[in-house]
């Protein structure tokens, strides 16, 4: 259809210049008698009409697109009613719980072998630090 109508167009804008051409020739020439002047007008009728025939045809192919189109797109749709899921497809429970109690676990553990003995030992490094300076400190306010 979309290379039809193009087509369509240009043949009705011939067929348009041809008329115009033709009746423009005949009213000049209405009442000659010469030959020359009637073969001429009849040229000019047979393109105007031949002119005209292409732009029936191609009005003709375009309408046949057009249908053809038509006959592809459909109408109308069928609409499927909604439907509720029996079970939430996301999010899955069940794995959320697996993984919070696996993060507990893993935590825990880490807790009691690692980080509690480090944590330990930095409060005691402190704690060390902290008494070396307040035993600097007290030597100092003696002197």
């Amino acid at each position: 259809m979309e290379l039809i109508e193009p087509t369509y167009k240009e043949a009705l804008a011939e067929y348009y210049a041809a008329q115009e051409k033709y009746t423009r020739y005949a009213d000049a020439n209405q009442k000659l008698a010469m030959q020359s002047s009637r073969a001429k007008l009849e040229k000019l009728q047979n393109e105007m009409n031949l002119a005209s025939l292409v732009y029936n045809q191609m009005g003709h192919q375009l309408q046949l697109a057009k249908a053809k189109v038509e006959e592809i797109t459909p109408v109308y749709t069928i609409i499927r009613p909604a439907t509720v899921p029996l079970a939430p497809s996301k999010p899955r429970k069940m794995v959320i719980l697996a993984g919070c109690i696996f993060l507990a676990v893993a935590g825990s553990i880490g807790w009691i072998l690692f980080a509690r003995d480090f944590i330990e030992n930095f409060l005691r490094g402190l704690r060390r630090k902290r008494k070396a300076s307040g035993n600097e400190y007290n030597q100092n306010a003696i002197r």
